[in-house]
């Protein structure tokens, strides 16, 4: 099974750490944000495949020089620039052999979360749980008996994507990877959890699967990255 980390971003609410250097290679605890990530999948997947953007070399040489069990490549999203998240998907799916999950590469995730993801039904499997006080950019879901109905950032309700969505099954594969085809026809700034809509219109509703909030940490600001540094250091393996 492929992880697919999506790392072209330029990061800009996070400067000045992100002036010389791409987010995920950011450092919390002398390690980059992208190495807790590939450390704590390693258990799970077979190939991790990073798409990359701005200061793409800095991630290039980071993974020819890293040591894991894991069969590693990456791939230049070139337009990383003025597109959004869903073109930087497209362009993973030219690397994706089989069933994948995909994840943010500006968070950290527990390997919880990797497992929940690897072990969900086929179809489509979004791991995340359950906050009050939600932050306004929270990528919020609307479930109905366990099952996704709308992604938005807009949607009224206290759960929330941790980010890691898994894709199983030639149907679910299909579904998303027409939905960032059609994200990227239309030359608007899509997030790509709003392939999840998407799939609703296609009568396939993701699965949601709940794991403790504390399970996952995004990194948007150098507040966060400041409160990450407070986190207990089990957390991160």
């Amino acid at each position: 099974m492929d992880l697919v980390i999506l790392a072209a971003g330029k990061g800009t609410r996070l400067r000045p750490y992100t002036e010389k250097r791409p987010k995920p290679m950011v450092t919390v605890g002398g390690i980059s944000i992208l190495e807790h990530t590939i450390r704590n999948a390693e258990d799970f997947f077979d190939r991790v495949i990073v798409v990359t953007g701005y200061k793409a070399e800095e991630i290039e040489d980071f993974l020819e020089g890293f040591e894991v069990d894991l069969e590693l490549l990456s791939v230049f999203n070139q337009d990383f620039g003025d597109s959004g998240p869903a073109k930087s998907l497209q362009r993973g799916f030219d690397l994706v052999e089989g069933d994948f999950v995909v994840v943010n590469g500006d968070t950290v995730y527990s390997s919880k979360v990797f497992d929940e993801a690897v072990s969900g039904n086929v179809g489509l499997t979004v791991v995340g749980g359950l906050r009050e006080n939600l932050e306004e950019d929270a990528m919020k879901l609307e479930l109905d008996e366990g099952r996704i109905c709308k992604v938005s950032k807009d949607v009224d309700s206290e759960h929330v994507s941790s980010g890691a969505i898994a894709v199983k099954g030639e149907e679910a594969k299909e579904i998303i990877c027409d939905a960032c085809k059609k994200f990227v026809e239309d030359e608007e700034f899509y997030y790509w959890h709003e392939a999840l809509n998407y799939s609703r219109e296609n009568r396939v509703l993701a699965e949601f699967v709940e794991v403790d909030f504390v399970q996952w940490f995004e990194v948007d600001t150098p507040e966060d990255l400041y409160n990450l540094m407070k986190k207990d250091p089990d957390f991160l393996n």
